[in-house]
């Protein structure tokens, strides 16, 4: 048998593509390959760039919010630490450096002025003239102070020098205190030459210090700010509309309701000798030595109040009420030790809405002895109220153990309404024997060519109210015109005493969506829970300081609060936390005591007591 053995040859891919010769390049790669990598190594770049910008800037708002919290001297090892606080914030892998200055206003040339400045790792600090310098253009001269280097270190004058627009970067600042202006410097480089070359980035942030008028720094003479002067600033719609307010009140209360009483019609007058028609829950009583009087009335009042209504006649301007207050025995003010919740005070009504929350105490000393005001807004009306005390040195009725009281009140209601009730009630739990109050010489006038007030807010009633003072609640961003119980304090009523009294927090908006507020966090109402009317007694030096605070009995962790508060100048204080590094969670402000109205917001922060318990 043969066999017949075949043997092939086999061929394999790629074997005959090592041998061919033919083929082409693509030149249109050859060309585009720079660009795009150019493109690829340019969007790291900017990328990269824009990244340290950005944590840059945010590292300069965390340090200066640090900063803004101390009330002890500043001194160079602290900003030093600064500095190093920054790189970690920043994240910077590049020299940097920060400049604190401490700047307060000069009335007489119109601009700021140093208190004092220090730059970190031997940055040179801002020459005493630096805002006349910007302020006139001499920034050649200013750029000389930093010296001739010209490197991209910070050695060189341009890496020194303060932005030119640092002046108009610094907002107002209060009589009395001053503003910290922190600069921090980055000195960033590309890490390939795409176009862009070596970059400063400058962030400059100002802020008032939170507990204290201003801060020192170590080893310089303190140059106090000055303790008044006045502050320009464009009056807001509702600014104008309070001055408008106040320029007609003024009018009426320094004697030009003379020409306007011309035109006016005695409407009523009560001195309840022959009863009290046209009121409601009335009951009268005679005193030999006053006559007839409307009352005593008691704590039945706070549910049932005595009232009148008036009908005004169209084209009325103006309606003046006027009539005397008095009140009887043992009234125990603020802290009672039988009462509700927010003491012994006496309310008026004007068509349910409340006028005036004044506490009265029997003694008829310290704050109770002050002149009253008050003032409220329901649609387009505006009701102001005044309190002088009479005498305090009356037995009249009741508990011949304690003096009673006369008070002279009057009561302007401007824009009234067609119907207008006025109704009065006590906030007292005692029976009629010990605590009450009468009303006697009631006057009413129809003014029909007084001056008229318009008043428009965008805030709007909710249909709630406040529990503790029955005042209602308004949504929309804080609006200090709108109505808010009032309260007269001096300074020396707070040496050594406090005032304290049961407050509701609540809120609806939130406080970034308002142009005033929005650099505060937080819902509050858009009216004031209260208004404190202080006066300084001519004491505004460093040292005299109002504090306000709220406390809810378990350090913030109940009830999440924050204070909102409006100085007499126009300027917003904010705090939600007194001291969050020692577990102080409760609000507390200490501002510059000046004279005028501290308009009072108590809110709430929006995460909740639950929220901070966890995170705490």
């Amino acid at each position: 048998m043969t066999y017949h053995t075949e043997m092939t040859k086999r061929s394999f891919p790629g074997a005959g593509f090592r041998k061919k010769s033919d083929g082409s390049v693509s030149v249109e790669l050859l060309l585009i390959l720079p660009l795009l990598l150019w493109a690829l190594t340019a969007t790291v770049v900017f990328f990269e760039g824009f990244r340290a910008r950005y944590q840059t800037q945010m590292a300069a708002q965390t340090v200066a919010d640090i900063m803004s919290r101390e009330t002890s001297m500043f001194t160079a090892n602290y900003v030093e630490g600064m500095n190093q606080v920054f790189d970690f914030l920043a994240g910077a892998n590049y020299p940097t450096r920060i400049r604190v200055s401490s700047v307060i206003w000069d009335s007489a040339n119109n601009r700021n002025r140093l208190q004092w400045s220090y730059g970190s790792r031997g940055m040179t600090a801002l020459p005493a003239n630096t805002f006349h310098l910007l302020q006139s253009g001499q920034i050649d001269t200013l750029r000389a102070a930093f010296g001739n280097d010209d490197s991209f270190t910070f050695a060189a004058s341009d890496a020194q020098m303060p932005v030119e627009s640092l002046p108009s970067q610094i907002p107002p600042i209060l009589p009395g205190e001053s503003l910290i202006v922190i600069e921090t410097f980055a000195l960033w480089s590309p890490f390939a030459d795409v176009g862009v070359g070596q970059l400063r980035f400058n962030p400059v942030v100002a802020v008032r210090p939170r507990f204290s008028p201003w801060v020192n720094f170590e080893g310089v003479s303190p140059i106090f700010p000055e303790s008044s002067y006045e502050i320009a600033w464009a009056p807001s719609q509702q600014q104008q509309q309070a001055d408008a307010i106040a320029d007609t009140a003024d009018q009426v209360q320094a004697g030009m309701i003379g020409a306007i009483m011309n035109g006016s019609v005695n409407l009523s007058s009560y001195d309840f000798s022959s009863g009290a028609d046209g009121w409601s829950n009335m009951s009268v009583t005679y005193d030999a030595e006053l006559g007839a009087i409307a009352g005593p009335f008691d704590s039945s009042s706070y549910g049932t109040p005595p009232s009148y209504t008036l009908d005004v006649a169209p084209g009325t301007n103006l309606i003046q009420t006027t009539f005397d207050l008095i009140v009887f025995d043992n009234w125990d003010g603020r802290t009672p030790g039988a009462s509700r919740p927010m003491g012994d005070a006496i309310q008026i009504f004007a068509n349910g809405d409340p006028i005036n929350f004044d506490w009265f105490d029997e003694s008829a000393a310290g704050q109770y002895l002050h002149s009253r005001s008050a003032q409220a807004v329901y649609g387009q009306t505006v009701y102001q109220l005044e309190m002088k005390l009479a005498t305090a040195n009356l037995n009249i009725a009741g508990n011949q153990n304690y003096d009673d009281q006369i008070w002279q009140v009057t009561i302007y209601a401007y824009n009234p309404p067609p119907s207008l009730t006025l109704s009065f009630s006590s906030t007292s739990l005692e029976a009629a024997d010990n605590e009450s109050f009468g009303i006697d010489n009631f006057f009413v006038n129809e003014i029909t060519n007084g001056a008229a007030i318009a008043f428009a807010s965008m805030a709007v009633e909710n249909g709630g109210f406040d529990a503790i003072t029955r005042y209602p609640s308004f949504d929309g961003c804080p609006d200090f015109n709108l109505s808010a119980p009032r309260f007269t304090v001096t300074n020396e009523n707070l040496k050594p005493s406090v005032m304290s009294f049961v407050a509701q927090a609540s809120g609806t908006n939130n406080l970034r969506n308002c142009a005033e507020t929005a650099a505060f966090w937080g819902s509050t109402l858009a009216n004031p829970n209260f208004i404190i009317n202080f006066d300084n007694n001519g004491r505004t030096g460093a040292g005299n300081r109002l504090m306000i605070e709220a406390s809810d009995g378990n350090n913030g962790l109940t009830c999440d609060t924050l204070l909102l508060v409006r100085d007499p100048n126009g300027q917003y204080w904010h705090n939600d936390d007194t001291d969050p590094r020692a577990s102080l969670y409760n609000p507390q402000l200490r501002m510059n005591a000046a004279k005028g109205n501290y308009h009072v917001w108590v809110g709430y922060m929006p995460q909740g007591p639950a929220a901070r318990s966890t995170s705490r």
